[in-house]
């Protein structure tokens, strides 16, 4: 299994960045699904924070949607169903993702258009409460109202 290393300096980041990279850790952590990219350990080496995750050769689903102009019927099927699996996983562990867009949606291989994880758990958070989140978050162009 090859493996990705995310590097982040500790000396550029705010106590905001650095406790959303830690939040993300501690979620990432507690998930293990085949559409969640998974983390495989995370330290710290003064003054660098390294995430390792399992590498994802495909790319984005936005380059993916960009390169190839449209998906089929069934990849699209195919694609939402791989996504909404991983959707339900992390909404029964009591996680909401709250940055879902193309560009957090991995492809493991350059092959297979259609199998996605969800990654970048930055804005995510924890929800044990109903109707508990009511600040707007994420990338404007994806938000909701």
């Amino acid at each position: 299994m090859e493996l990705a290393i995310k590097v982040i300096s500790v000396d550029k980041c705010n106590l905001q960045e650095e406790s959303r990279i830690m939040n993300e850790v501690a979620i990432l952590q507690s998930l293990n699904h085949p559409n969640i990219l998974r983390l495989h350990d995370f330290f710290e080496e003064s003054p660098n924070f390294f995430i390792v995750m399992e590498l994802m050769e495909g790319g984005d689903v936005f380059d993916k949607i960009v390169e190839k102009t449209q998906y089929t019927k069934r990849d699209a099927q195919e694609l939402v169903r791989s996504l909404l699996k991983g959707v339900e996983y992390i909404h029964t562990r009591h996680v909401a993702h709250r940055d879902l867009k193309p560009q957090n949606l991995l492809l493991s291989s350059l092959e297979n258009d259609v199998l996605v994880k969800i990654a970048d758990f930055s804005f995510a958070r924890r929800v044990h409460t109903p109707k508990s989140l009511f600040t707007r978050c994420g990338t404007p162009t994806y938000v909701g109202k």
